[in-house]
């Protein structure tokens, strides 16, 4: 099988089509992926919204969305750049991939290399060390893929839904606490001197 040739540019305002018919392809597959609470989370901004998410990406100095291509021009990969932070209190500047969708069989070819390229050659444009990428834990295919890059584990984060942790905390209750709103809109107290 000849090997698939991929060119990555930067997604536009005319491939919100495309970009919107990645997110479905990932919603529809019924893989782990699909169930991950990430892609359950997307599911509840599907249709308009997403489009106005995209269209929000592609307008933010912020963000980079980019395409990969193959070398007929069929859209076979994407992903999301931001320049952050590696955490709110190590300032070291990042470029931070998400949402590396890379459906159907252009997983085994070269798309996943092409994206995590650009991604590196942006690091390289705007003076960032590290590239940092969102991954489902349960998607072995992808994790295994980075790893094989040179990525290695940073944090492992976890959700919950605000009704699940009120539902835990209800079974061990705690202190009332203090609304934070209420607590921030509160005046500070001054000393007379």
């Amino acid at each position: 099988m000849a090997r698939l040739l991929v060119r990555v540019r930067d997604a536009a305002p005319q491939d919100i089509d495309v970009l919107h018919s990645f997110a479905e392809q990932v919603l529809d597959a019924g893989d782990v992926n699909a169930r991950s609470p990430m892609v359950r989370l997307a599911e509840g901004v599907m249709g308009h919204q997403l489009r106005e998410r995209y269209s929000r990406l592609l307008a933010d100095p912020e963000h980079r969305v980019v395409l990969a291509e193959s070398d007929e021009g069929r859209a076979v990969g994407l992903a999301v750049f931001s320049v952050d932070m590696i955490s709110a209190l190590l300032t070291v500047p990042v470029v931070y991939v998400s949402h590396v969708i890379v459906p159907g069989l252009e997983r085994d070819r070269a798309v996943g290399r092409a994206l995590v390229e650009a991604a590196t050659t942006f690091a390289e444009e705007i003076g960032a060390e590290h590239v940092i990428v969102g991954l489902n834990p349960g998607g072995r295919e992808s994790n295994r893929f980075f790893a094989r890059l040179g990525f290695t584990p940073l944090i492992m984060r976890r959700i919950a839904s605000v009704q699940t942790l009120r539902r835990s905390l209800t079974e061990h209750p705690v202190a009332t606490p203090v609304p934070l709103g209420s607590r921030l809109a509160r005046p500070r107290l001054r000393r007379s001197t």
